[in-house]
């Protein structure tokens, strides 16, 4: 058997929905379908009646991966359900049941997220955010009644690692048919395309780092679930949720350790996008499930290998079946998994339109604005503590108001307002600002708390935070003033 390795990297937000169902709100999934890929290429090389069409999409013999998030030359695998940790202490002591740990108190299941299988670090996952949308009624332009959704999207940027498994017979000149498939120019992936979502790049990818592993220990065989599995029972051929392990290539004395094992199932109908509706049901093991088979003391690990490298079960196409033969991850009661490592993210190339120009700016205006008030807001709080009750008059701040607005930056404001000679030094002004605490003015202080924010934000925004200033202070003053009244 040989692999292609791919990067798939989002450039816009994209639903991946958990749910093919339309009522209620959609929860993304973690990861990316091994379908995805599959119906990439397939809406690019399928030609009915083609040889190499019946050898890539339906003879099994190429399995297209899940998309596994993204950590630079590593693989990556969901975390394996019998590893539990302390509710109240992250950093606790982490206990597997898959090797004889006895569950304690206060520990829990992790039931999501990622680990990097060779530095045993938890994978940040990728982030998401809520959008709401909903359709036009042609006849009137006006929002269509019953048609609101609520989508949870995958944010842009983010990046996923996947893998097409062929088997050695198959001809090589379909790996270069597939990989062009992928890889040429964008795609569109999950669920609204024809909206705003779902816009990505796929990459042809270096090999991974081989994943670690452990021995056979006790006759005991561990089998970590890295997509879902949909099994069939081995005599009557029905789906079934209950592991054989003769499906897995295991000897007939080979017998499930429930004790040991961890296993999860969910049922869903994944949405057939060619055919435009709902496949049949699956109910499946699900992905992060631990096996534990024990009576397979003459087990030929090579030969166990290369059975599973071929996956397990129905739907192998699209990414079901994938195991991971004794990870190294799971050989210890104690093993140590480091905190969350940060998110691979790719930088996506800013578009050159005129609209997302307008809404960068707006950003950026709306992002000086916030920090004005945060610095103006620090001066009225220093004022008010050591001044209280000694400020100057609404007017006074009335003509920093005005001046700050005509003038053109700091130092030409500190020159005609604050300096020997400026407008604060005459007449009625200059007793007014000149009201000394501590052998300081009210002047000194606010030009000295203004000159130390300078050093700190651009110009822009400090002379928008001296405008806020001259309009906010007579407001500040009237509120203190009648709070001393009351008490």
């Amino acid at each position: 058997m040989r692999s292609l390795h791919f990067t798939l990297t989002l450039l816009s937000d994209a639903v991946v929905s958990a749910s093919s169902g339309t009522a209620g709100g959609h929860e993304s999934l973690s990861f990316l379908p091994g379908s995805i890929p599959l119906g990439i290429a397939a809406a690019r090389i399928y030609q009915p009646g083609d040889e190499q069409t019946r050898i890539i999409f339906h003879s099994q013999k190429v399995r297209f991966g899940d998309g596994l998030p993204l950590e630079e030359g590593h693989a990556t695998a969901p975390i394996p359900r019998t590893l539990h940790h302390p509710k109240d202490d992250a950093g606790g002591q982490i206990g597997n049941t898959a090797v004889g740990w006895t569950m304690e108190p206060g520990h829990k299941q992790f039931r999501s997220g990622h680990v990097d299988l060779a530095s045993s670090q938890i994978v940040e996952e990728a982030g998401r955010r809520t959008v709401m949308k909903t359709a036009v009624d042609e006849s009137t332009g006006r929002a269509r009644d019953g048609h609101l959704f609520t989508y949870e999207t995958v944010m842009a940027g983010s990046r996923y690692q996947f893998q097409v498994d062929i088997d050695a017979d198959v001809p090589e000149a379909i790996d270069a048919s597939i990989e062009k498939a992928l890889c040429q120019g964008t795609v569109r992936v999950g669920r609204s395309r024809s909206a705003e979502f779902g816009k990505a790049r796929i990459e042809s990818t270096a090999v991974p780092t081989a994943v670690a592993t452990s021995d056979i220990v006790d006759g005991r065989v561990i089998l970590l679930a890295v997509s879902d599995i949909a099994l069939r029972d081995p005599l009557s051929g029905a789906p079934t949720l209950e592991p054989h392990g003769v499906s897995f290539g295991l000897p007939a004395t080979a017998r499930l350790d429930r004790k040991r094992s961890a296993i999860t199932v969910r049922r869903y109908s994944p949405f057939h996008g060619h055919r435009r509706r709902p496949d049949l049901e699956r109910q499946v093991i699900e992905r992060g499930s631990v096996l534990v088979f024990e009576g397979c003391e003459d087990v030929d690990v090579s030969q166990l290998k290369s059975h599973l490298s071929a996956g397990v079960g129905d739907h192998r196409e699209s990414g079901l079946g994938a195991f991971l033969l004794q990870p190294k991850i799971l050989s210890e009661k104690n093993p140590k998994l480091s905190p969350r490592a940060t998110r691979s993210t790719a930088v996506v190339e800013a578009p050159d339109d005129a609209v997302f120009r307008i809404l960068i700016e707006r950003r950026d205006r709306l992002q000086r604005e916030k920090q004005a008030v945060e610095i103006c807001r620090s001066w009225e709080n220093a004022l008010l503590d050591k001044y209280s009750g000694k400020l100057p008059k609404s007017s006074q701040w009335g003509m920093l108001r005005t001046e700050s607005a005509y003038a053109t930056s700091w130092s030409t404001l500190r020159t005609h307002l604050f300096a020997e000679g400026g407008l604060l030094h005459r007449g009625v002004r200059q007793k007014a600002w000149g009201i000394k605490v501590a052998q300081q003015s009210v002047l000194e202080f606010l030009e000295k708390q203004i000159e130390a924010s300078s050093s700190t934000v651009d110009e822009v925004t400090l002379m928008r935070a001296i405008r806020m200033l001259g309009a906010r202070m007579p407001k500040r003053i009237k509120m203190e003033n009648q709070k001393g009244a009351r008490v």
